[in-house]
């Protein structure tokens, strides 16, 4: 592809790693950072935040090439926050000069794109959407007829292009939006190969305890529990093991709770938040990566294991299952604590080939792969236009 060739492609998102939060939406960032290795790129964040002022503005322009522009405002009524949020949207993409690109990409389609079918008609530039969200398979967590799901599906019922990182991701936005109107793409999270492709995958020892890790922002989805119960019924029975835990988020103090009552302070060790490189150094001394979620759209902290060669142990999730297959992981039939118990006993006796999972995955999520199929989608939006 020549220079002359290379479409321009403005990104606009309102999840971007930033001063307040170094990890928030840093897989925004590293689609972004592959994705301009084929495009000329810019990426604008606009978000709308919580401040002590009525309003405020706060904008920074980083030598890397993004526009950051926070909103601080003590408004607390969401409809009144969402129109701010457009207004500082329109404002950005005109000073942009939006019309000069061949595609507006918009990362995470609410709350940026709430208003789309009032502005979007004047600038006039072709949509692409990138979804991770698994907000649509709860619905948002709102009440059926919260006029502020009507919103959001509005932006689905017309023929635009939808990238979504699972297939799983996609049945969630149609059921979601009750719309088969909009073109959609499976296109992968980006994988720090340079990190996690490095890991020198650990060698099984049947005599040393089970080496077990999980990370995750651990909210009441990630549900940890079942397996917390299962591991203080199997310690029970002689079953040995350490389980190390990264991350952060509003259960974990209900999750130290849980392992002091279970007894079990002596084999599990909270790790707090990890960078990837600590993330990958975890990885390389576990036996098995576990997860507990009852749902996912994708989870980069699976194929990060995978990557590394560590099998996976966990429920059947149909996004994990897109890419994890029984040679990959040791499979939980449901999260509760006496299925969990019994895959943990399979799991002190059961040999992964960690070097072939650790081939496969690498393959599976080569960076030029991705790059291809994002190409592809590009193409496509731009060969359909602006959609009203």
């Amino acid at each position: 592809m020549t220079v002359k060739e290379r479409p321009r492609v403005l990104h606009v998102t309102n999840w971007y790693p930033n001063a307040d939060n170094p990890a928030e939406g840093i897989f925004v960032e590293e689609q972004v950072r592959l994705f301009s290795q084929a495009t000329d790129t810019r990426l604008i964040c606009v978000q709308v935040r919580d401040g002590s002022h009525l309003l405020r503005i706060e904008q920074e322009e980083r030598d890397t090439g993004e526009r950051i522009l926070f909103v601080r405002t003590r408004i607390s009524i969401w409809r009144i926050r969402e129109w701010i949020g457009t207004l500082a949207l329109v404002w950005v993409l005109i000073s942009e000069r939006v019309w000069r690109y061949d595609l507006l990409h918009v990362h995470i389609a609410y709350p940026l794109l709430a208003q789309y079918g009032i502005w979007g008609r004047f600038l006039r530039v072709p949509l692409l959407i990138s979804e991770h969200w698994s907000a649509y398979h709860r619905h948002f967590q709102r009440p059926q007829g919260d006029p502020k799901l009507d919103r959001i599906r509005r932006i689905f019922r017309r023929p635009i292009h939808v990238a979504v990182v699972s297939k799983a991701l996609e049945r969630d936005i149609r059921n979601f939006s009750g719309s088969s109107s909009f073109h959609s793409h499976v296109l992968s999270n980006v994988m720090d190969m340079d990190t996690f492709a490095q890991v020198v995958p650990r060698q099984s020892d049947p005599e040393a305890p089970l080496a077990l890790f999980m990370i995750n922002i651990w909210r009441k989805i990630k549900n940890p529990f079942p397996l917390f119960e299962a591991l203080a019924a199997w310690k029970a029975e002689g079953g040995r093991f350490t389980l190390r835990l990264g991350g952060y988020g509003p259960l974990v103090e209900d999750m130290k709770a849980a392992i002091a009552a279970l007894g079990l302070n002596d084999e599990v060790v909270f790790l707090g938040r990890l960078k990837k490189v600590e993330i990958a150094q975890e990885l390389g001394r576990a036996d098995f990566y576990l997860y507990s979620s009852n749902y996912e759209t994708f989870s980069v902290a699976c194929a990060q294991a995978l990557i590394a060669g560590v099998p996976l142990m966990g429920p059947p999730l149909d996004a994990v299952g897109e890419y994890a297959g029984e040679h990959e992981k040791l499979e939980v039939a449901e999260n509760s604590a006496l299925i969990w118990q019994a895959a943990l006993r399979r799991a002190s006796h059961t040999v992964f080939d960690r070097p072939a999972i650790a081939m496969r995955m690498q393959a599976r999520f080569a960076h030029a792969q991705i790059l291809d199929d994002y190409m592809r989608v590009v193409a496509a939006a731009r060969a359909q236009g602006f959609v009203a």
